[in-house]
């Protein structure tokens, strides 16, 4: 379980930086695209984080949910207080880490309506792999198909594009979301050894019952970060989509433009 989460945190974070280096590098235009799109996409995102302040005890200081910044490139922020010494802000902590990302999948997916199209996967990385393969392949296929159905569905699957697009974790949301990962990773393992210190009357019933209750969380928990990892997969691939869509076919229009003014100019 803790693999699901690190991938939650980290998979999406890494695959974005890559990609938004790449558009970066093609297109002077890519930060007036960041930014208009970020009108919509930008509340969203900081939204997620304040909802995920408010729910954990979070105390926000300052809220911006549209104030962009050419230099840092951050389009709005929630900053906030917290104590490590408390167990709900340290959970606030791993939550509001990949909040927008969880808000965003869940856009996502229940507006493609692809939340059940893929079953759980085995254990392995082969399945693990094929498994994403086929969530990226059938998001793609679902904004497809609602972009061409009709003029409302065009419009829903942009929204849906802009708002996936704005969306990944930030750097600063990974650094937050891993602390708070480790502070609970710390508070559990203490549990744990306290646990098996503590000599308890009738040991084997009240053991059974902690590890049957242990057992049922995590099932439910892993299954919830199961779909939450569903929806992440969803949001990096139409993220992937609406970057190509939104700079990169109009950086590619405008340079084929330039080129084909140039030519002319020298006739």
């Amino acid at each position: 379980m803790i693999y699901l989460y690190l991938a939650l945190l980290l998979v999406p974070a890494g695959a974005i930086f890559v990609w938004g280096k790449l558009v970066s590098q093609f297109s002077v235009k890519t930060w007036i695209v960041y930014r208009n799109t970020g009108i919509i996409g930008g509340p969203v995102h900081e939204m997620a984080h304040a909802i995920a302040c408010l729910l954990f005890g979070l105390r926000i200081r300052k809220l911006a949910l549209f104030a962009p910044d050419a230099i840092t490139g951050q389009l709005g922020y929630v900053e906030f207080s917290y104590s490590p010494f408390s167990l709900r802000n340290s959970i606030g902590l791993l939550v509001q880490g990949i909040a927008p990302l969880l808000a965003g999948g869940a856009i996502a997916v229940i507006s493609l309506g692809t939340s059940y199209d893929q079953s759980l996967p085995d254990q392995g990385l082969v399945p693990l792999v094929v498994w994403i393969g086929a969530v990226a392949t059938g998001s793609v296929t679902a904004i497809v198909d609602l972009g061409t159905g009709s003029l409302q569905g065009f419009a829903l699957a942009l929204l849906v594009l802009v708002i996936s697009m704005h969306a990944i974790p930030s750097t600063a949301d990974t650094a937050l979301g891993l602390k708070g990962f480790a502070i609970i990773a710390v508070a559990f393992g203490g549990l744990i050894f306290l646990l098996q210190m503590i000599p308890f009357q009738g040991e084997g019933v009240a053991m059974a019952f902690i590890i049957k209750a242990a057992d049922l969380g995590t099932r439910y928990l892993e299954i919830g970060m199961w779909h939450a990892l569903n929806g992440a997969v969803t949001v990096v691939t139409l993220s992937v989509v609406a970057s190509l869509v939104l700079i990169l076919l109009p950086a590619f229009f405008f340079h084929l433009k330039s080129f084909w003014d140039g030519a002319r100019g020298h006739v």
